[in-house]
């Protein structure tokens, strides 16, 4: 005869197979990012220039969905900067911070 699992055994069972489950499919996500540079990329995601020579730059801006108070906040935050055509470059890392190259001032 068969013994019946009860709801807390069954809910532990299906617990402990998804586990399993997951740390096999992230045993082999860590293989294949291991061996494809290309799929590390798309997985981990790239830095992006996102305003260029104190423009927005263009599609790749867009796609970032970032704002340009974002933008200016890092400005202001992690270079004192108050104009967006004060920024030479701002890239959008892959963590999600947004980083401020400024323009080089001119020496009269």
């Amino acid at each position: 005869m068969q013994k019946r699992l009860t709801v807390e055994e069954t809910q532990s069972e299906l617990d402990l197979n998804e586990h399993l489950e997951m740390q096999q499919s992230g045993w082999k996500f860590s293989i294949i990012k291991e061996k494809s540079t290309w799929f590390q990329v798309v997985s981990d995601g790239v830095p992006l220039v996102i305003v260029d020579n104190g423009k927005t730059a263009g599609k790749t801006y867009r796609k970032s969905r970032v704002d340009e108070e974002d933008v200016m906040e890092a400005a202001r935050l992690s270079q004192g900067l108050t104009h967006m055509r004060e920024i030479s470059y701002a890239v959008l890392e892959k963590d999600g911070t947004i980083s401020i190259v400024p323009k080089q001032k001119k020496e009269p």
